[in-house]
């Protein structure tokens, strides 16, 4: 029995070699039928060819108007006019390197039901069908196969390369967003849930959300932001597009408003890709990730001024800062002897000092869920009052919050932590700015 098996298994590799040898043999041959031939193999010229369709993994059929070229199914998209002015030159020149003769078997050089199809049309309606097979390596060519001349070629690459461009990649990269210059106001959201929103009066910018109160934009902050959309370049355009959910648009990873009207949607991502759309036209692409990840790395409290209070110089009367019984007075307006401390005269520069000490007053970190502390109010160790001319006030209040930090409050509002070596070094100037005063 294991005899009989032995001899059928050498049988069966005999029979499976023999099959091989001849498959190879059968290729050989026609390869050896092979003639250097150069010749035209379309018959259009480039100013005939009016349309030019593609079956591939998708079928796309660009047609010419004037001088631009647009794909019939996809008239919103902006395709690459150059790469298709060069497809059709291409096709138009396509000339043989080797022709085959009566190939016996298609088949075996690639020409399938799978074969990519380039179909040319000339205004007469005419047409010039090529089927692109196998590849040559060692030739650098790739075999081509015309219908209606039943003829089968070797083409050199460098003549097929806009032609073997994949279609969702003939698309123009570029991408148009308004100009920094027209652009008043923007939000970004993330998954639909809003996480920033600025706006522009002259040249000055602000943000509201995700803050209670309105702050100052850092100067560049923005320009710089919308600059990075240089770096969007389109890489493929989705061909056939379906549920806004597969590509994570219907609820955008993110998404930027410009002017409340034009929009950047970024989808999921896949292979180092991301999905992208705009308002620039109905399109789905897909762009580097890496090229836009900074777009998505936005830490509102990194863009604002962090100042607690920025106030005005010229209206304001006098500063009180208190700490349990210390009180110290800076008056600087409506009385006889201005500036003083505690009633003390103060000369310029010592006026100047403490008031660059309460002008760099700054926050630290921002604190984005505060409404226990604000429902719950403990009293400030340390509060600075701002009253003006015009008797308006601003109270600045400082809540210990642990051995580094305080809690920053403003109309019963807290947003902000600070350093409490700050307002221990604030109190400790105006200390030992008192006592030089008392002394002299």
């Amino acid at each position: 029995m294991k005899k009989k098996t032995l001899i059928g298994i050498g049988v069966c590799a005999i029979v499976i070699l023999i099959g091989l040898f001849l498959t190879r043999w059968y290729i050989d041959s026609q390869v050896e039928a092979l003639e250097v031939v150069e010749t035209a193999l379309c018959d259009f010229t480039v100013e005939e060819i009016v349309q030019i369709d593609f079956n591939d993994k998708t079928t796309q059929s660009f047609v010419k108007q004037g001088e631009d070229w647009i794909n019939k199914a996809r008239e919103d998209v902006h395709y690459n006019q150059g790469l298709l002015k060069n497809v059709a030159y291409q096709m138009s020149h396509l000339t043989s390197y080797k022709i085959l003769k009566n190939p016996k078997d298609i088949g075996a050089y690639g020409i399938n039901e799978h074969s990519k199809v380039i179909t040319v049309y000339n205004t007469l309606n005419e047409v010039n069908t090529f089927r692109i097979g196998n590849k040559v390596p060692e030739e650098n060519a790739t075999y081509v196969w015309n219908d209606e001349k039943e003829e089968l070629a070797l083409v050199l690459d460098i003549n097929l390369a806009s032609i073997m461009v994949p279609t969702d990649e003939m698309i123009d990269p570029n991408f148009k967003a308004p100009a920094y210059e027209s652009v008043t106001k923007m939000s970004l959201s993330k998954k639909n849930q809003l996480i920033m929103e600025v706006t522009r009066e002259s040249e000055s910018w602000s943000v509201g959300v995700p803050f209670i109160t309105t702050h100052k934009v850092l100067d560049g902050q923005v320009q710089d932001y919308i600059t990075l959309f240089e770096n969007i370049k389109k890489e493929k355009v989705v061909e056939e597009v379906g549920d806004l959910e597969s590509y994570g648009l219907a609820s955008p990873e993110l998404l930027i408003v410009l002017n409340d009207e034009y929009k950047l949607e970024f989808g999921s991502s896949q292979n180092g890709l991301i999905y992208f759309r705009s308002s620039e036209d109905s399109g789905i692409y897909l762009i580097k990730e890496a090229a836009v990840n900074t777009l998505f790395e936005v830490e509102p409290f990194s863009w604002i001024d962090k100042t607690l209070y920025t106030f005005d110089r010229k209206a304001l009367k006098e500063v009180i800062v208190t700490k349990g019984e210390e009180v110290y007075t800076l008056q600087l307006k409506e009385s006889e002897n201005v500036p003083n401390l505690n009633g003390h005269v103060l000369d310029g520069t010592t006026k100047e000092m403490l008031l660059s000490a309460l002008e760099g007053l700054s926050a630290y970190s921002y604190l984005s869920n505060t409404s226990f502390e604000e429902n719950n109010p403990r009293p400030a160790e340390v509060t600075i009052q701002y009253i003006n001319v015009d008797q308006s006030e601003v109270t600045l209040e400082f809540v210990p919050y642990d051995p580094s930090f305080d809690l920053f409050r403003m109309d019963n509002h807290i947003e902000f932590s600070v350093e409490k070596k700050m307002v221990v070094d604030l109190i400790e100037l105006l200390k030992n700015t008192l006592q030089a005063q008392v002394e002299q």
